[in-house]
């Protein structure tokens, strides 16, 4: 059983991965489920192509913001 600030830790580890789930999900138009399923490395590789396509669009939009220069 773990204790004190481990025990918090822990916790906000799988809230992180919730919270990260629900927002593959909800982008992807995904079920959460498939994604609480994958291997940890998998999910970890969808967050990291997700955070790359956000980005880009971001830059899509400050670009259209400029006249797209």
């Amino acid at each position: 059983l773990l204790e004190g600030a481990e025990f918090f830790t822990a916790q906000g580890a799988v809230e992180n991965i919730r919270l990260s789930a629900m927002r593959l999900a909800k982008y992807t138009k995904t079920p959460i489920g498939w994604f609480l399923e994958q291997p940890i490395g998998d999910f970890h590789a969808w967050i990291q192509v997700m955070n790359e396509e956000v980005d880009r669009e971001k830059e899509e939009i400050e670009k259209a913001k400029k006249g797209g220069q």
